[in-house]
């Protein structure tokens, strides 16, 4: 069958209509007209299924996908192994596996500057380490849970298991009782774990660690580093355990680390290749459709050469909002997730949920507020750690290793959630970032809100509406639009302003500047930022083009319930 219509661009042309009706008739050949097929457009990569009618509109809409040549997906006959693994889209439980024997194999047959012995870095443990409970996962991949059964194996069982207890909120109690039921059943030689305390072994071998870090409860400090032994809160004075026989903690901070989640996007030659997709794969053609088409992202690698020149280091964006676990409206309550995305993935890729990363879960019941810079300490040495030195990185596509750095780009919330990571006050006078001190408002005595107005000032200037006086407020407008603060200006404003990391030096300023004292800035000033965020602990923070992003989906639901 001619396929050269695949690589037409024109998706209305009668050629590639014609291919895409003859490819619908052999993907359906076999079926009823009524199933689903996998989607084979730009957008869905054969990784969703869609009806006869979905998949037309989607080829259309999107484009047929330009390397699927070989239509491995949709029954075409026995093709190269290499050619069909590229098109044919895993399960998880494959992808797991495959990653697991790919770090078997980078172990085994990685010399080290002798040529005999498995390269080993002391400084900087890898993935693919040689650890006990690392080997006996890379015996279970192998071993079948059942002896002659090749559909399943003991860790694949043991995960899809893990999986289901999620999904389905099984108890741990239920699980005991579950593995004990299927040893009973099954045959003597099936190995299956005692209870859920073994099968969750797993998971940490698999590197899916948290960390619990203990919280004051007035989320004033973490009881870490040098506090970690602390009883009390030093900021407020609060104790750090309940009072009881259990002594547990009021607030815990649960933190996934960083590096290795990072590390693991390497560890396999799929995910590897793509971490590459935005210097190897992106068409730059100067069209908007990732970010690193954009100006931000752009300006970065300008400033940091060194840095861009290794298309494997990481870009990062960080996202954060609160939300009720238990769906109950009456129930206050709010847990604050910290999550992160990877902008070197491709578009269909980076924001997915399985690209997520969960990096940091603040409990609650009430959210941290502008307090949140104390839990994200954690994540801060990380990413200072991975800028400055860099991780040792084993890079299964290539077969080598690597130094891989990483960097923050900017966070994405909503704009209460603005006012949270960026210190200004979102509510007030001033409530606009970007204009700052020079926002336009004026206070309704009887609405007892602020109006912002001043718009106008955006328009070219000699506009014909900047001389409308009875369409707006009976004035003229002959301001100029404010200019945005430039890196050096920022940290002049903010260079006396206290931190809400650093809480002894905050209680301490805050004594000496009274509660009730406005804070005057640069040449007198008045000054309205509420704190220093943390990111500025970042070398590049204050440079970058764009710091902050608004999610306007978000603010748009938002705005929507509220009027409703």
């Amino acid at each position: 069958m001619d396929r050269s219509w695949i690589d037409d661009a024109n998706h209305i042309s009668a050629q590639y209509l014609d291919g895409v009706r003859a490819f619908l008739d052999f993907a359906f050949k076999d079926r009823s007209s009524e199933s689903c097929i996998y989607c084979p457009c730009t957008s869905c990569g054969n990784r969703l299924t869609k009806s006869r009618r979905d998949v037309l509109l989607h080829c259309i809409r999107y484009g047929f996908d330009q390397t699927y040549k070989v239509w491995t997906c949709h029954g075409e006959g026995e093709v190269n192994p290499a050619v069909a693994n590229d098109n044919m889209p895993m399960r998880w439980e494959e992808e797991l596996e495959l990653l697991l024997r790919e770090c078997a194999y980078t172990e085994h047959t990685d010399p080290g500057p002798s040529g005999n012995e498995p390269h080993r870095d002391d400084e900087n443990e890898h993935i693919h380490h040689g650890s006990k409970g690392y080997r006996k996962m890379l015996e279970d991949v192998e071993k079948e849970l059942i002896p002659g059964c090749k559909k399943m194996s003991r860790l694949s069982f043991i995960a899809r298991l893990l999986h289901l207890k999620v999904l389905c909120h099984w108890s741990n109690n239920s699980i005991d009782l579950l593995l004990e039921l299927l040893r009973d059943a099954l045959p003597d030689d099936v190995v299956l774990p005692k209870n859920f305390y073994e099968a969750n072994k797993l998971t940490k071998d698999l590197g899916f660690t948290c960390k619990t870090i203990h919280a004051c409860i007035n989320n004033c400090m973490l009881f870490t580093g040098e506090d970690v032994d602390r009883e009390v809160c030093v900021v407020c004075g609060e104790k750090r355990f309940t009072q009881g026989k259990d002594r547990s903690p009021v607030k815990k901070l649960r933190y996934f680390p960083l590096i290795p989640r990072l590390q693991r996007w390497y560890v396999s030659s799929k995910t590897a290749s793509s971490m590459r997709w935005h210097a190897e794969g992106r068409v730059d053609d100067g069209k908007m459709r990732h970010p690193a088409d954009s100006p931000a992202w752009k300006s970065f690698d300008h400033r940091y050469p060194t840095f861009s020149e290794e298309i494997r280091n990481v870009r990062l964006g960080l996202a954060t909002d609160g939300f009720n676990p238990f769906g109950n409206m009456s129930v206050s309550y709010s847990i604050w997730p910290v999550v992160l995305v990877i902008y070197n993935l491709p578009p269909w890729l980076c924001m997915k949920q399985p690209s997520f990363i969960l990096s940091t879960i603040i409990d609650g019941p009430h959210g941290p507020g502008d307090r949140i810079d104390v839990f994200l300490q954690p994540l801060i040495d990380e990413l200072k750690e991975l800028w400055y030195d860099g991780v040792r990185t084993y890079d299964a596509s290539t077969k080598e290793d690597f130094q891989m750095r990483a960097a923050l780009l900017w966070t994405i919330s909503d704009f209460p959630g603005y006012g949270m990571l960026s210190g200004w006050p979102t509510r007030g006078a001033n409530a606009c970032p970007v204009c700052g001190l020079k926002t336009h408002s004026r206070y309704l005595k009887n609405g007892h809100k602020y109006s912002y107005c001043g718009h106008r000032r955006f328009l070219p200037a000699g506009h014909r509406m900047r001389f409308d006086k009875h369409a707006f407020d009976g004035s003229m407008s002959f301001d100029g639009k404010p200019s945005r603060l430039t890196g050096a200006e920022l940290l002049q404003q903010l260079q006396d302003m206290p931190t809400e990391y650093r809480t002894v030096d905050l209680i301490e300023k805050r004594i000496a500047q009274g509660s009730r004292k406005r804070r005057r800035g640069v040449d007198g000033q008045q000054q309205v930022w509420k704190k220093k965020s943390i990111f500025f602990q970042l070398p590049y923070w204050s440079e970058n083009e764009v710091r902050h992003n608004l999610d306007l989906m978000h603010i748009e639901k938002n705005v929507c319930e509220n009027v409703l």
